[in-house]
């Protein structure tokens, strides 16, 4: 079945996929067979699935603005929809919920495409929403939580932000400013953070505030980086920036 996104459950025996006609499916993954009925009665057509890290919640961004939330067995949806745009991820205990904002439209409040934080299991916004305040016209695309769950890293149109998740708020100046199409990945030991810009994947050491020295210059025609990942020692991070374009990055190097 043609896809829009897929997504692993943790103990890799399922996985969700966003299908074209707008039906959200578990799979099983060894007998490669639908586990149950479609997750949703209404089509969803968005650009995001998730498994919470326990594997007992999953979430999906629709077009329509909103995040839905199912508990696949039994099957059933919960609570009502939260507003969110472009991205969707689960912190490390799978109890919060991060997404930036609804689509930006003519007149909505700066609060409105801000990145909010939710409680997964009351679909309640927890705290105030992330914004900075230096930036009127800021708008989010990426979220991604710390794996100690105290940090959460944003970017978007104007820069990467480090925030606290326990008070909302930012983390001293911007990471790194100037450009878009960011997407930031923490390391498993918070000590770095992988950053991929249009053209380029940088190494910031998250206590010292700064570049390290191995920047990865990307070629114009191999196309953008779309993908990050450490490995669970942290020592290599992996880059895919197209077909057959799969690149490793040593600790040793930054």
């Amino acid at each position: 079945m043609p896809q829009r996104q897929v997504a692993f459950s943790p103990d890799g025996t399922r996985l969700l996929v966003s299908g074209e006609n707008g039906r959200i499916r578990l799979w099983d993954v060894a007998t490669r067979s639908p586990v149950g009925p479609p997750l949703n009665q209404q089509p969803v057509y968005g650009e995001k699935v998730a498994f919470s890290p326990d594997g007992r919640l999953v979430a999906a961004t629709d077009l329509d603005d909103s995040v839905r939330l199912w508990d696949p067995v039994p099957l059933r949806q919960l609570g009502r929809s939260i507003p969110a745009r472009s991205d969707i991820r689960f912190s490390p205990d799978g109890t919060m919920l991060a997404a930036p904002g609804p689509a930006l439209r003519p007149g909505s409040k700066t609060a409105d495409r801000a990145v909010r934080i939710w409680d997964a299991a009351t679909q309640q916004a927890i705290g105030r929403p992330l914004y900075p305040d230096d930036v009127p016209d800021a708008v989010f695309t990426e979220v991604g939580f710390a794996p100690d769950g105290k940090r959460l890293a944003t970017s978007g149109n104007d820069a990467v932000r480090l925030w606290e998740t326990s008070t909302q708020r930012e983390i001293g100046p911007p990471v790194l400013a100037g450009k878009h199409r960011w997407r930031a990945t923490f390391s498993p030991d918070l000590r770095s953070l992988a950053i991929k810009t249009e053209d380029s994947l940088v190494f910031w050491d998250v206590a010292q505030r700064r570049e390290s020295r191995l920047r990865i210059t990307i070629p114009e025609h191999t196309g953008s980086i779309t993908a990050l990942s450490f490995s669970p020692d942290w020592r290599t991070c992996w880059s895919w920036a197209g077909p057959g374009r799969v690149r490793p990055s040593s600790r040793s190097s930054w």
